[in-house]
């Protein structure tokens, strides 16, 4: 009777970690949960099996097959839900507090910062940020704003939505939230800044590009 090897068990600890490096969504990690414990254990068993004595209780060719059939059609699986669960989720931003904030936080925790009068201004900044469509800001390396509404001419007058974020992959990170301050159409733009999370950009405060 041929027994499996320490190469076939490790060919399937190598499947299974395809999965193991995966944070798992939440409703695939829940569906297939039971599955994942099941294999796992399979192969657990196999590799104390390896180290047996006794010739007959050593897991055969025949049984290590139909396990690895197992494993493999599941990591199939499993990786094809999360990339499907991934795809659905929609965007991802990276707030103070959320590293995984949904468009619908992310819009909520701007609210928090931003005076009323912008709030109208928010899904068009937003939706440069998530599409990377900002612009460089001079003086903080690294650092997009997105602005939507237009600068109105009037002294200190504040208007708008501006979001200052870096982006990291598909990730982007909402590290000011701001609006334009009124200057003269010959001065360089200027906004004040309702929240900020980098030294950079001054909480309060007004900050000229």
């Amino acid at each position: 009777m041929a027994h499996i090897t320490t190469a076939h068990i490790a060919a399937l600890l190598k499947e299974l970690d395809k999965i193991e490096k995966l944070d798992l969504d939440p409703a695939v990690a829940k569906k297939y949960g039971k599955q994942i414990t099941d294999r796992t254990k399979d192969v657990q068993d196999m590799v104390e099996g390896t180290a047996k004595v006794d010739e007959s209780k050593k897991t055969d060719l025949d049984d290590y097959k139909a396990i690895a059939t197992k494993v493999i059609a599941l990591v199939k699986e499993v990786l094809a839900a999360q990339a499907m669960a991934k795809k659905n989720a929609g965007p991802t931003f990276k707030i103070k507090g959320n590293d995984k904030a949904t468009e619908a936080e992310t819009i909520a925790f701007i609210k928090k910062h931003l005076p009323s009068d912008g709030y109208g201004n928010i899904t068009q900044s937003l939706n440069d940020v998530m599409l990377g469509r900002g612009k460089s800001t001079k003086g903080l390396s690294g650092v997009l704003h997105a602005s939507s509404g237009i600068p109105d001419e009037k002294p200190g007058k504040k208007s708008g939505c501006t979001l200052f974020f870096t982006r990291k992959g598909e990730v982007s990170e909402i590290v000011g939230i701001g609006q334009h301050v009124g200057v003269p159409s010959s001065q360089k733009p200027k906004y004040y800044i309702h929240f900020s999370d980098i030294s950079g950009l001054k909480q309060d405060k007004e900050f000229q590009l």
